[in-house]
């Protein structure tokens, strides 16, 4: 069943504004996910605390996003994205329920790798993960 143009046109101008903006939040959310991480016991509601295995969880996500960035900003994104999809897979693992973001970052980072490889729509189903945990 084929969507009328206007409706084509809508979803096409959409998906390009969700890249768009994406692309200006990229190097932001990159800031925003390292101050993150050191700061997310604090930001914790009541008595609720990460334990040694979430800790664990999060420095590895952490340097699995770290090593992946490297990569990336090398021009190597075939090598950073096994990186970014662990990374990925640990955040909603261990941390779907209790600290979306990090879930939403995982997710954001790693449909940036596949906006970078022109693969838009891969790009565009982990962008809408990612604004799911919002």
């Amino acid at each position: 069943m084929s969507h009328p143009p206007s409706s084509r046109l809508l979803s096409t101008i959409l998906f390009f504004a969700l890249l768009f903006f994406c692309h200006l939040n990229s190097f932001a959310q990159a800031r925003l996910l390292r101050w993150q991480l050191p700061n997310l016991q604090t930001s914790l509601q009541g008595n609720q605390k990460l334990s040694k295995k979430e800790a664990e969880a999060l420095k590895e996500i952490d340097r699995l996003y770290q090593e992946s960035r490297k990569l990336i900003q090398a021009g190597q994104h075939d090598a950073a994205m096994p990186l970014a999809e662990r990374a990925l897979t640990l955040a909603e693992k261990t941390f779907a329920s209790k600290l979306p973001v990090i879930v939403a970052n995982a997710a954001n980072n790693l449909g940036m790798i596949y906006k970078n490889k022109g693969d838009l729509s891969k790009a565009e189903i982990l962008f809408m993960r990612s604004f799911s945990y919002f």
